[in-house]
């Protein structure tokens, strides 16, 4: 069920919100629900807590999305 799974993943957010597993889980599930505008919400989140490869990848998604 992913909205549960939001639900669970974002209550790990208010405490951690550098925690890269949720936000990674958040922007997959997101993307399953074809709901590009929260999407875009966790590919920043991703951005300014991700590796160096996640973050050009979040780029790079994020650049496509916009377009």
């Amino acid at each position: 069920d992913y909205k549960t799974a939001l639900k669970y993943y974002n209550k790990v957010l208010k405490g951690h919100p550098d925690d890269y597993t949720a936000i990674k889980n958040c922007v997959l599930l997101s993307r399953k629900q074809k709901n590009m505008k929260l999407e875009k919400k966790y590919l920043q989140m991703l951005i300014e807590h991700g590796s160096e490869t996640e973050k050009l990848a979040a780029q790079g998604r994020l650049k496509k999305l916009s377009d």
